[in-house]
């Protein structure tokens, strides 16, 4: 079974808040993905050291677009990181340090890109007891 790590949106996957994931794939890889097709979800990759926390269902296949609805400010979860009061951790160009930005304000830099990816769109099947 494949694998998607959702890293710093587990808890808003888990939460059963984030139904979409956009991902920076190579088509090759990307089409391999079906709707239908269950995917193991990971805290993180499990090449370093990453445990599954659930399944996920693919309710369509990946399809490639620059566009990000404001519904999807919901979708990828961080309607509910901001409800919870959580930061996204992004990579300071300079110091290359983590720092904390707001949800919202991630949002709207990450739109003001513009930059084409591969919409994953799903639904958390199950989630995994034996390693959250």
């Amino acid at each position: 079974m494949k694998i998607i790590s959702f890293a710093w949106t587990t808890p808003a996957l888990l939460a059963r808040r984030k139904t979409c994931t956009r991902r920076d794939w190579d088509a090759n890889y990307a089409l391999r993905f079906k709707a239908g097709e269950l995917v193991q979800a990971y805290d993180k990759s499990a090449r370093v050291g990453g445990k599954k926390v659930g399944v996920i269902r693919l309710v369509g296949d990946p399809f490639y677009s620059p566009l990000m609805p404001d519904d999807d400010y919901e979708a990828e979860g961080l309607a509910w990181m901001e409800e919870q009061g959580l930061m996204v951790p992004v990579t300071d160009i300079k110091s290359k340090k983590k720092l904390p930005m707001h949800p919202r304000r991630f949002w709207v830099a990450w739109k003001l890109q513009n930059y084409p990816l591969w919409v994953v769109r799903f639904e958390l099947v199950n989630i995994s007891t034996t390693n959250v």
